[in-house]
């Protein structure tokens, strides 16, 4: 009896805490990054609308703000939003900030020319040629960690991921490991259909990464916003609409004709 009635309660606080926030919208930073996130989207792109739909399975409504990489962190950090979107885990962001659930994976490939003969199958074909990476990124990290443990290569350091696509059409990179998704978005929608052309990925992931959504640890109510869209995340992959969302992605329908 008393065990049921623990339940009770527990079920209770639950419920009541989740509808506490049932008629409020909460606000969530984020930055364009394209074709994942951006203004420029439908439902301002996939992982924001995972989310958003997340949210409200649970009744909660959600609004974004977008902003320039660094900063959107930082105003979740110091409480100018309740939270932020989308980022990988490291220890850095986990003093600051508490992790939700997944909210998606991205496969991270090595981009490199049709006529550069590179076959991608251990760490040692990395050796004795020259690699990109982006400043501040995840991808970048793992290079400089693999490069210290003997992997010997030259990492040409760039401010973003177009600078280095543009040095692998120049030659002066072999290759450049990047997201999949942002890699194609961005030759694409930068260089000529004959450059297009000439520029293919390895099939073999050089790593995948999961990411989340971060709420500060300095405010009383983000445990409580994790759960609830901990639970909302739950909703969606087993009533299928996570799965529709992905496969809606993979058919382009987040493009505004």
């Amino acid at each position: 009896m008393k065990k049921n009635m623990f339940f009770i309660i527990l079920l209770l606080l639950f419920f009541f805490s989740t509808n506490s926030y049932s008629e409020e919208t909460i606000h969530l930073s984020t930055c364009e990054w394209p074709p994942f996130l951006s203004k420029g989207l439908k439902h301002n792109g996939l992982y924001s609308h995972i989310v958003t739909s997340a949210f409200e399975e649970m009744g909660v409504e959600v609004e974004y703000e977008f902003y320039p990489a660094k900063r959107a962190q930082l105003y979740a950090e110091i409480g100018k939003t309740d939270g932020s979107i989308a980022y990988f885990h490291n220890k850095n962001r986990e003093k600051k900030f508490y992790f939700s659930d997944s909210i998606g994976k991205d496969n991270i490939m090595f981009f490199h020319l049709k006529s550069y003969k590179f076959d991608f199958k251990t760490k040692d074909d990395l050796k004795e040629i020259n690699i990109g990476g982006t400043l501040g990124y995840n991808t970048l990290k793992k290079l400089e960690d693999l490069n210290a443990s003997g992997n010997k290569f030259k990492i040409y350091v760039k401010n973003t991921d177009l600078d280095n696509l543009r040095l692998l059409v120049k030659g002066i990179v072999h290759v450049f490991p990047c997201s999949r998704e942002v890699g194609l978005h961005l030759i694409r929608s930068n260089f000529s259909s004959k450059i297009v052309k000439k520029i293919i990925y390895h099939p073999k992931k050089f790593y995948t990464k999961s990411l989340y959504a971060l709420f500060p640890k300095r405010s009383k109510r983000s445990k409580n916003l994790i759960s609830i869209l901990n639970e909302g995340l739950k909703r969606i992959h087993k009533n299928g609409k996570y799965n529709q969302l992905m496969d809606d992605f993979s058919k382009g329908k987040y493009k505004i004709n």
